[in-house]
């Protein structure tokens, strides 16, 4: 299944890529449909970083899921900034969630 959103946001480019690399942001997006936190001994850094970040999923926040590996990248992008997510779980083997967010003249493009 394929899923392509986009709007633009009225605000810079830097704080739009600034808020897109906070661990608050995906938290605060998904709620209440789905909820992660850190496998145990591990934590949410401040801001996310490329690598391999295990997290335990639940769905309405309460109907657990197996652990998720999401895992990220900064690839480049022809325009503006590009986060890459090439996840994957025992219920998802393959998930690939691409953020980008593009300057404009008045904003950015946002797109997921």
């Amino acid at each position: 299944m394929k899923v392509d959103i986009s709007t633009s946001l009225r605000c810079s480019y830097e704080l739009a890529v600034l808020n897109v690399m906070t661990t608050r942001l995906l938290l605060y997006v998904d709620r209440p449909l789905v909820s992660f936190e850190p496998v145990a001994g591990q934590h949410f850094p401040s801001n996310w970083s490329s690598g391999t970040h295990w997290v335990k999923v639940r769905l309405f926040g309460f109907v657990p899921f197996r652990p998720q590996a999401i895992v990220l990248s900064l690839p480049a992008a022809a325009t503006g900034f590009a986060m890459q997510d090439a996840g994957y779980s025992e219920l998802i083997p393959v998930w690939s969630h691409l953020i980008t967010i593009v300057p404009l003249a008045d904003g950015v493009l946002y797109r997921d």
